[in-house]
């Protein structure tokens, strides 16, 4: 049975309005003030096509999955080095954008819960919040050296997660990523835990993207699961099935040698010749 919640959503609203509420939210704005370093030039992502002035936010969705064993590798890798799969996962998605955008200055937004307070757990209403997570994945550090800061980085951002994405300067980021490994997403529901009823997912096309360029996974039948969700008025389909590639041989290359430097991870294909054939249609800006 589930227990009835002790408060219910107006409290919470009214509990954020106390003076003690207030003293600790200014406190996280100082921590963002200083963790994001709002005078760094921000990252670029390189678009097939050049930005219009009116988005239509028209979107696609692209789905594929890493195979059990290198699924294992990723868990593995994850529990040697004390990380969750999440950050692995991060990890090697900025490695990714750090490639693409040729730069060490990568920031991603992540949702994340906003259920911090125990007594929150069963409380109907919007908690979700987005942080702007900020990283330096430079050409010379080893994966689990990056890992490691990252893990840290990442930890100071969760422990200041209530100040409101609203609050931030607009245009942090273009790009997110988001993990799950709750199996109910893909209708994994026990007959216990609802009694009488059959669940089946429902496949759906959403032809929307709330940002540029999104990587949502999740852990499912023991396996890794992807969706890269993309704007279609700034990339092609086939770029977006290349950085795919790009993403599993990262994930293949640092779950085999964490102590490879990251400016040493091969990929299938050239990155310089992939964005010269873009240049007539975009000004990359460097």
């Amino acid at each position: 049975d589930i227990e009835p919640p002790q408060i219910q959503f107006k409290d919470y609203a009214v509990w954020l309005q106390e003076p003690r509420q207030a003293d600790r939210l200014l406190k996280q704005r100082d921590f963002w003030l200083d963790y994001l370093d709002l005078q760094a030039e921000p990252m670029a992502l390189p678009y097939d096509f050049q930005p219009p002035q009116s988005p239509t936010f028209a979107g696609n969705n692209i789905h594929f999955a890493v195979d059990a064993q290198l699924t294992e590798a990723v868990k593995v890798c994850a529990k040697k080095h004390g990380a969750t799969l999440f950050m692995i996962l991060l990890a090697v998605y900025e490695v990714l954008l750090s490639k693409l955008c040729r730069t060490e200055d990568v920031m991603v937004g992540i949702p994340i819960h906003g259920r911090g307070q125990v007594e929150l757990k069963n409380v109907m209403g919007m908690f979700v919040n987005m942080l702007p997570l900020k990283h330096a994945p430079e050409a010379g550090d080893t994966f689990e050296e990056f890992l490691t800061a990252l893990k840290a980085k990442t930890i100071e951002a969760f422990d200041n997660q209530e100040y409101g994405f609203e609050d931030f300067p607009p245009h942090l980021f273009d790009t997110a990523f988001a993990f799950d490994n709750v199996e109910v997403l893909y209708g994994k529901i026990s007959e216990e835990m609802m009694p009488g009823l059959t669940l089946k997912p429902y496949d759906y096309f959403n032809p929307t993207a709330k940002f540029h360029l999104v990587l949502f996974g999740i852990e499912a039948e023991g396996m890794l699961r992807f969706t890269f969700q993309y704007c279609t008025e700034l990339f092609k389909e086939e770029t977006i099935r290349r950085y795919i590639k790009y993403y599993e041989e990262i994930l293949a290359a640092v779950t085999a040698e964490p102590a490879l430097p990251l400016g040493e991870i091969a990929l299938s294909h050239d990155l310089m010749s992939a964005a010269s054939d873009n240049v007539a249609e975009y000004d990359f800006g460097f």
